[in-house]
């Protein structure tokens, strides 16, 4: 659509068949995509992205039938359109959030109370509901919760958390929805925890991605009279981090995979970790080497996980 605007004045041959063709095939290209969003609507409801996917199709289709008359002549319509659409997009209450948000609403009390667990404003738990109302419950209450748009839902409890509280109140995992098999989890220390380093020497922040290279020096340090290294590195695929001394002697190697072997088993629901949940020790005789995991992460289905710690040593 630029390259229309900015071909409108130039007269050579390539410009002129361009601002005849190019409206002509937009048209059914875009109505095509808008017929693709709307089967893609009766599934997944109103959210606000595709509410721009469609109001930006209907600008298209619009612009396309005015140009196909008179491409250049017309252009002013067409940017006045586009001012139209973009002042709609925004203004209350046909704006793109105040639409997803109610659209969002409306689907997820419908499957409530199709399902009996919506009565007199009351949320009643029920996990004998069918794998796709399962889905559509989980994926418009998170997209609500994501929109910050659940402090005005009566019926759900005060301060609700969508990851530390949805089991609990809807009768089943987020996760027991179709197309979502292996494990994931995302768990976390509370923001507020208070972490002691009594009696460690050093103390760092850290992290592992298992879509990034593996090699990495995180911190070097003198500590006795001696030099030492604080590496992340790979082996056999599998990330460790790694105590050295200077001279290559290797103190402490933990191995990372600890971390998600002991989340795999973890309680879906149980998104919060305590202190202890969060803690991982390596020794040796000489050094003392402690994880606290801020938050991590792991998807089975892509493989992937991440996590964000903090390290501390302690010499003996």
């Amino acid at each position: 659509m630029l390259i229309l605007f900015l071909s409108a004045r130039l007269e050579n041959r390539m410009a002129v068949w361009f601002r005849k063709i190019f409206p002509k095939v937009l048209v059914p290209i875009v109505v095509f995509q808008l017929i693709a969003s709307t089967f893609i609507l009766r599934d997944t409801g109103v959210t606000h992205p595709r509410y721009f996917v469609i109001l930006f199709g209907l600008f298209a289709v619009c612009a396309g039938v005015i140009l196909s008359i008179s491409p250049v002549k017309m252009s002013g319509v067409v940017a006045a359109l586009l001012i139209a659409f973009s002042i709609v997009s925004i203004t209350p209450p046909v704006d793109a959030f105040t639409i997803s948000r109610i659209n969002q609403r409306q689907r997820l009390e419908t499957v409530l109370t199709q399902n009996g667990m919506l009565q007199n404003n009351t949320l009643i738990p029920n996990a004998a509901v069918s794998e796709s109302d399962k889905e559509k419950i989980a994926s418009s209450m998170e997209y609500l919760y994501h929109i910050n748009a659940v402090d005005n839902i009566s019926w759900l409890p005060e301060s609700f958390d969508f990851y530390a509280d949805f089991e609990n109140t809807f009768g089943f995992s987020r996760y027991d929805t179709p197309g979502k098999e292996g494990r994931y989890y995302n768990v976390f220390i509370a923001p507020g925890l208070p972490i002691s380093i009594e009696g460690y020497d050093i103390f760092v922040r850290a992290s592992v991605d298992s879509g990034a290279a593996v090699q990495e020096t995180i911190s070097q340090f003198d500590k006795n009279g001696n030099n030492y290294t604080l590496a992340k590195t790979s082996r056999d695929g599998i990330a460790y981090f790694i105590l050295t001394q200077t001279a290559g002697e290797e103190l402490i190697a933990f191995n990372t995979q600890e971390i998600f072997s002991r989340y795999n088993d973890f309680d879906e629901e149980k998104s919060e970790l305590s202190e202890k949940q969060a803690t991982f020790t390596a020794e040796h005789d000489r050094a003392k080497l402690t994880l606290i995991i801020q938050n991590a992460s792991f998807n089975a289905i892509q493989n992937y996980f991440y996590t964000d710690c903090y390290v501390m040593i302690a010499f003996k």
